[in-house]
């Protein structure tokens, strides 16, 4: 079996073994995400496709269907609280995606591809702001990254 991020999200409360680079990855991400205070989420794959539907043509505007959106954010910082985790073993590259028991995850994922678009956006956001732009938006669709100016 292939030991990724698929793996770990559909084998909760099991401790799996894998690459070092993907415990490394992790291990980073989940450090960041602490000293961010969840502003940067590892968890938050399900905002991430979320979002990636609203941005693509034809969507429905997210405001005539809060629901989803608030249902996913309610959840995002439940780690805090210990109905979710990620926990590390050094001695054997384990990861434990650990989820208290009777708590639905079904709206939370790790996800790797979202922490990395946030970090590069707010990256490109700084940059911007020391150059004295003030009005737009940055934002990414998969492995490109749009700058909007009014």
């Amino acid at each position: 079996d292939i030991k990724n991020l698929f793996y770990i999200n559909n084998h909760p409360n099991k401790e799996i073994e894998v690459h070092p680079f993907l415990y490394k990855s992790l291990k980073d991400a989940y450090k960041y995400m602490i000293e961010s205070d969840g502003k940067y989420n590892l968890f938050a794959g399900e905002l991430y496709y979320y979002w990636v539907r609203v941005l693509e043509l034809g969507y429905a505007d997210p405001l005539d269907n809060p629901l989803e959106l608030n249902i996913i954010l309610s959840r995002l910082d439940d780690y805090k609280n210990g109905k979710y985790d990620l926990i590390f073993n050094d001695d054997n590259n384990g990861v434990t995606f650990y989820v208290e028991k009777n708590y639905d995850i079904e709206l939370i994922e790790i996800n790797l591809q979202f922490l990395g678009q946030a970090y590069v956006i707010d990256e490109i956001k700084d940059y911007l702001i020391s150059m004295g732009q003030s009005k737009g938006m940055v934002y990414s669709t998969y492995y490109s990254f749009f700058c909007y100016f009014r």
